[in-house]
């Protein structure tokens, strides 16, 4: 999967008024180039063993997807620990469980955006760029930077605003955060 010095960044703490967890829930597109190498590994493995007729493409991606749901579980629990007590997130489990669980399908979905990408591009470098740059376009679609009736055009509204899954995983953190929520005045 991905190596540890992915994660050893520190997860900048931002005020409690704006966007408190982007910081926390971008840090996973760090991981980009080592999920790469991971995935170019494996894509190459398992276009050999299909081709001697061991297993086919969909056994190939339920097993990586098996294989890598328990480590990226264990690498959404523990910092999800560190970035809700450094974020000053709502205490209690279940908020905690949600936020987890919203880091942990943003892993899962980049680990499969990787490994598609992976099986289409012809090297490490060209599979760099791609996965960056498909990380970069639905991030700057997502709507936190602009709202989503000031994005431009049909291509930043239609596709990139409703694919975008950090649109989703915000939507998640901030109800979680901000849901029943009193204020003292």
């Amino acid at each position: 999967m991905a190596s540890g010095d992915s994660f050893s960044r520190a997860s900048v703490a931002r005020p409690r008024e704006g966007g408190h967890s982007q910081a926390a829930l971008h840090r996973r597109a760090h991981a980009c180039p080592d999920e790469m190498k991971f995935g170019c590994a494996q894509t190459g493995t398992s276009i050999w063993e299909r081709l001697n007729g061991h297993y086919g493409a969909s056994a190939f991606v339920v097993s990586n997807t098996f294989a890598s749901a328990p480590y990226l579980f264990l690498i959404s629990l523990i910092p999800g620990v560190i970035s809700c007590y450094l974020l000053g997130l709502q205490k209690g489990l279940d908020h905690y469980v949600c936020y987890m669980l919203v880091l942990f399908a943003c892993m899962m979905l980049v680990e499969s955006l990787m490994m598609i990408v992976a099986s289409l591009v012809p090297n490490y470098l060209m599979g760099i760029i791609v996965g960056a740059g498909t990380q970069g376009l639905m991030i700057m679609g997502e709507g936190f930077f602009r709202l989503p009736d000031d994005l431009l055009g049909p291509f930043w509204r239609y596709p990139l605003y409703y694919i975008s899954f950090h649109r989703y995983a915000y939507q998640g953190v901030f109800k979680n955060e901000f849901d029943g929520l009193v204020i003292p005045s």
